[in-house]
């Protein structure tokens, strides 16, 4: 895994190798809250910045 950590690492924006789960149920819960209420209809990624490459 430590050979693969810096291709991981050059996919994204973010010096992170990947979006871990935490960060995934995160974002569902911000959606399924009254925070959210006005986001209607749109992409919201949580990939780390990496659709943006």
């Amino acid at each position: 895994m430590a050979t693969a950590m810096p291709g991981l690492m050059s996919h994204s924006m973010l010096p992170v190798p990947w979006a871990e789960p935490t960060d995934i149920s995160i974002a569902v819960l911000f959606l399924g809250s009254d925070e959210a209420r006005y986001v209607t209809g749109v992409t919201f990624p949580v990939d780390a910045g990496a659709c943006m490459k």
